[in-house]
């Protein structure tokens, strides 16, 4: 029988305001357990059913791991991952900062497998549309990584959802919210109050976008890892300045630009001109190499990837240089198609190098094999024929083809479905930001800016350079950094 029953059977669960009393007036009673000696925690958890009463269970587990005594470290992880795979979401609105606490708890090395899927599905059950950010996030991916544990499909779920909202942001809970209230969207009961979001800074979000980029590279996920380092890199602050995190994403940016496009790293023209001048000095291996990598020069390119390999040992890149220096031949596979339509796999063998060898491949069967593989993978848009003359040739398909209409009309519902689920939270984002005073200082600086360049048109100019360094300074939206 359950020791601390919740809700009452007399609960009207339809009425949020009572709901809103009766459990805050149970979880009262439940920090009064804390001060009781005589409970034996153990024995309590196979009491009470986590799917019921989840606000009670939430706090035995809070309490029996603080008091390790009662229950072996192995049942008191069976017991979390229990109440993570069925809890009440209505109920831990409640007990948010028990929430993070037991998820931190459970993401230990030696449970990682099991770990990462239940508090992934635990985050997604708390808030569906992903879009908030919490603290659990950042332990989940971090651990994610440190264990090279990233197949779980419930963690991808996680990671690709976009996130939009950030505990602390000014005019995000409207006045009278309960947390009760199932209708609510997550930033209106996720937030530094409620303690599902407490004390997250500047440097876990970066942190967060940087493991994210991990978990993608390691399931060779290009664009994936690409876009998560992107934020990471320009991640803005108040002074302009960048953590070693982000030093450390902007160097493997640049490398997964080279494995994705083909080409060195291009980063918004609005960043800080600070931030742009610790990235050249730190990144300048990186700038070389990928100068070298858009260069028809195979045997440079391999000289500086030789000459610069304790660095890229150091800095924990060695194997995606590698990776770039295999990739090199096939991108120039790629450029030749701004010249031909179609080309012999002769002149393909004559016009490229591998960056491996510096040497043009042996033969054409291996030109062959090459592009065959490049096609087959979707890295290359084309196919092999063959000449009366039975010479082989590659012809190069369009990059972009055009869609049926039974495709065009897929793409076009795809899209609508896509608009209906960000509405609400575009709305929200947009009232939110409309309104504060941040967003209003910062018209004023673009006004500013825009007539200090004597240009009348409107804010277009200050858009092209939002004058991060002018003498007006500017406000650092996200609190204290690094």
């Amino acid at each position: 029988m359950d020791p601390y029953p919740f809700p009452p059977p007399a609960l009207d669960p339809s009425n949020n305001e009572k709901y809103h009393q009766a459990i805050k007036a149970h979880s009262d009673k439940l920090i009064s357990l804390a001060n009781e000696s005589k409970i034996n925690y153990n024995h309590a958890l196979k009491s009470v059913d986590p799917a019921k009463n989840s606000i009670s269970f939430l706090a035995l587990l809070v309490f029996a791991s603080e008091n390790p005594k009662d229950v072996h470290p192995a049942e008191l992880s069976d017991h979390i991952i229990r109440f993570l795979v069925s809890f009440d979401p209505r109920q831990v609105r409640y007990g948010g900062p028990s929430f993070i606490n037991i998820c931190n708890t459970l993401l230990t090395p030696h449970l990682s497998s099991i770990a990462i899927d239940a508090v992934a599905m635990a985050l997604q059950k708390l808030d569906p549309s992903g879009s908030v950010l919490t603290l659990a996030h950042v332990s989940l991916v971090e651990t994610a990584v440190r264990t090279y544990d990233t197949e779980s499909i419930s963690l991808l779920d996680v990671i690709s959802k976009k996130i939009l909202f950030y505990p602390g942001m000014l005019n995000q809970v409207p006045k009278g919210t309960l947390a009760a209230d199932m209708s609510l969207p997550a930033p209106h009961f996720m937030t530094s109050n409620s303690g599902l979001n407490p004390n997250v800074k500047p440097s876990d979000v970066i942190r967060y976008d940087y493991f994210c980029g991990m978990i993608y590279l390691m399931r060779r996920d290009w664009q994936g890892a690409y876009d998560c380092w992107m934020r990471c890199a320009t991640h803005p602050s108040k002074d302009g300045g960048v953590s070693q995190v982000m030093v450390n994403a902007y160097k493997k940016l640049s490398l997964m630009s080279l494995l994705l496009k083909g080409r060195a790293v291009k980063l918004p023209s609005g960043m800080s001109g600070s931030a742009k001048r610790v990235y050249d000095i730190m990144g300048k291996p990186y700038t070389g190499l990928a100068a070298l990598f858009e260069a028809m020069n195979a045997k440079a390119l391999i000289k500086h990837a030789n000459d610069c390999q304790k660095i890229w040992d150091q800095d924990q890149n060695l194997s995606m240089v590698t990776e770039c220096l295999a990739s090199y031949q096939k991108w120039k596979i790629i450029d030749l198609r701004d010249i031909y339509t179609k080309v012999f796999l002769s002149e393909v063998r004559s016009q490229t190098q591998s960056a491996i060898t510096g040497q043009e491949l042996a033969s054409e069967d291996e030109v062959e094999e090459l592009v065959t593989d490049m096609i087959s993978s979707g890295m290359l848009r084309g196919h092999l024929g063959t000449t009366d003359g039975s010479r082989t040739y590659l012809e190069f398909l369009p990059e972009n083809p055009a869609l049926s209409e039974e495709q065009y009309y897929e793409e076009l519902v795809a899209s609508s479905q896509r608009l209906k689920l960000v509405e609400p939270l575009w709305r929200m984002a947009d009232d939110r930001v409309s309104t504060s005073k941040e967003h209003i200082k910062h018209l004023v600086r673009m006004e500013y800016n825009t007539k200090k360049r004597g240009n009348t048109t409107g804010f277009s100019a200050g858009f092209m350079d939002p004058g991060f360094e002018d003498p007006m300074e500017d406000e650092d939206l996200m609190g204290d950094s690094y």
